[in-house]
């Protein structure tokens, strides 16, 4: 039987844990900071569309202006939809630092290295008013299963897909060139470039300095037997967050010599 670990060194611990049921405590009515530059138009994709249901949007420092390194804990996406809740079949949302100021000359193939913030089999979105944004609609919330630790100066990719909802919603975007691909989540490469960047809200906690010990969290790994050939995605449970971190997957075949696995230093990732 292989198995496989998920080292990390420099973790923050602590703070997390505080400030987590901290803002349970606050209520956030609205998103603490969004992106709106004035919606053009409603777009299904991707979370009310059968066939083009994935789209991924490039995010850049200055859609957040004054915005320090923060830990990610909620996204919010604008709609004008009646409201929810909203339920979704295999719900996948990735997001990553990236070096692409846009699409062009990278939309040969989705995304990968990303970090899985959200892989439900179902999952329901609750909505309320908007009375933050300049934009009219309503916001859908996501709370992220997995926090994402953005260093506030770098380029980010929110990537989302779905295979089902009952019912979904259409998004709120700006007319920002090259800033999103679409098209079907099954497909190895995306359908086309668009000028279709989401109004987005996001809640934050602070991202503060990395102590020793780290909370390693629980390796979790879905579906958890595989045969062989057969890929399974893993992740880790309830693991602490901070700036300065490193992970590295490992892999055993007999749980006591143990070797890095390439490329895969994020928190979530799928493997054969």
């Amino acid at each position: 039987m292989q198995q496989f670990l998920l080292k990390s060194t420099r973790w923050i611990g602590l703070l997390l844990v505080l400030m987590l049921p901290l803002s349970d405590v606050l209520g956030q009515a609205q998103p603490q900071v969004i992106y709106d530059g004035g919606a053009t138009s409603t777009n299904v994709f991707p979370f009310n569309s059968a066939t083009s249901n994935r789209r991924a949007w490039i995010f850049q420092p200055s859609n957040f202006p004054g915005q320090p390194p923060c830990i990610i804990t909620k996204l919010y996406f604008l709609t004008t939809a009646t409201n929810g809740p909203f339920n979704f079949t295999n719900l996948q949302i990735d997001m990553g630092n990236t070096s692409f100021n846009d699409w062009v000359g990278n939309s040969g193939s989705w995304p990968t290295g990303l970090t899985s913030v959200i892989n439900a089999p179902s999952y329901s979105v609750n909505s309320f008013a908007n009375t933050s944004s300049i934009s009219g609609g309503i916001w859908v919330e996501f709370p992220l299963q997995t926090p994402f630790l953005w260093d506030g100066v770098s380029n980010f990719i929110i990537d989302a897909r779905q295979d089902g909802y009952t019912p979904g919603f259409s998004v709120r975007q700006v007319n920002v060139p090259n800033t999103s691909i679409f098209g079907p989540a099954g497909n190895p490469s995306p359908s086309g470039i668009q000028a279709n960047l989401a109004v987005l809200g996001f809640d934050w906690v602070p991202a503060g300095p990395c102590v020793s010990p780290p909370i390693a969290g629980n390796t979790v790994a879905d579906p958890q037997v595989v045969c062989l050939g057969q890929s399974t995605n893993l992740s880790v449970d309830s693991m602490s967050f901070g700036t300065g971190q490193s992970m590295q997957w490992q892999t055993s075949l007999d749980g006591i010599t143990w070797s890095n696995m390439l490329n895969d230093t994020n928190a979530s990732v799928s493997t054969i």
